[in-house]
């Protein structure tokens, strides 16, 4: 049996997977576009931080629960995924939403603690109304570097962290810093998640390992 391949189609703030054994991109996309005009819901509601001011910025993406995606991808071979981001204001829409299903509204972004939430399913051309998403900010990664030796602090070493896959679509920024005469270095501002750090100090090897971000809360 031949191995199926998977097409993924970004426009419009669309993402859209489609899987194909031996169809052409011409009818990929013409499938694509019939699928586009079918009707769907949609889902508004409003981002905030611990003590309810709005947080602009904020990735809204919604994401069909694990029973409706299998059920898709296998009745229509592809499987869609609708982005947006918080205005000024904290609000959000996302249109265009698979009718009749279930969804998981997951919000995120840099220095954000991710949240989710359920949709429940709702009727073509209509609209749900999410309660208030609080997200905690707050994300930080202390590192010190020190001699293995006699374990004396490295000052000006640099310390950069690459988002992982599950960080990367909320902020792909790497970030850096560099370790003061204590030899310690604090990156702010991070999404929870996996990431590459990797440590550089003049006349040292490189170092590089994969951690998890651990939360330290602002007040």
């Amino acid at each position: 049996m031949p191995s199926r391949k998977w097409y993924l189609w970004l426009e419009d703030e669309f993402a859209y997977l489609i899987g194909s054994n031996g169809v052409s991109k011409g009818e990929l996309r013409q499938s694509l576009t019939m699928r586009w005009v079918q009707a769907g819901a949609s889902c508004r509601g409003r981002v905030v931080d611990a003590v309810g001011r709005p947080l602009s910025g904020v990735f809204v993406v919604a994401i069909l629960s694990v029973s409706e995606a299998s059920d898709l991808m296998s009745r229509l071979g592809g499987l869609r995924v609708r982005c947006t981001k918080t205005d000024d204001r904290g609000e959000f829409v996302l249109r265009a939403l698979t009718a009749d299903t279930r969804h998981k509204v997951v919000f995120g972004g840099r220095g954000l603690v991710p949240e989710r939430a359920n949709m429940p399913p709702t009727p073509a051309w209509s609209s749900y109304r999410m309660p208030d998403a609080a997200l905690s900010v707050g994300g930080a990664l202390e590192v010190e570097v020190i001699t293995r030796g006699d374990r004396s602090p490295i000052d000006a070493a640099i310390i950069s962290a690459r988002p992982g896959r599950g960080v990367v679509w909320m902020d792909p920024t790497v970030l850096t810093a560099r370790t003061d005469a204590d030899g310690r270095a604090v990156l702010s501002n991070m999404a929870m998640g996996s990431y590459e750090v990797t440590i550089q100090a003049s006349r040292m090897a490189i170092r590089s390992g994969k951690i998890s971000l651990v939360f330290r809360t602002s007040t």
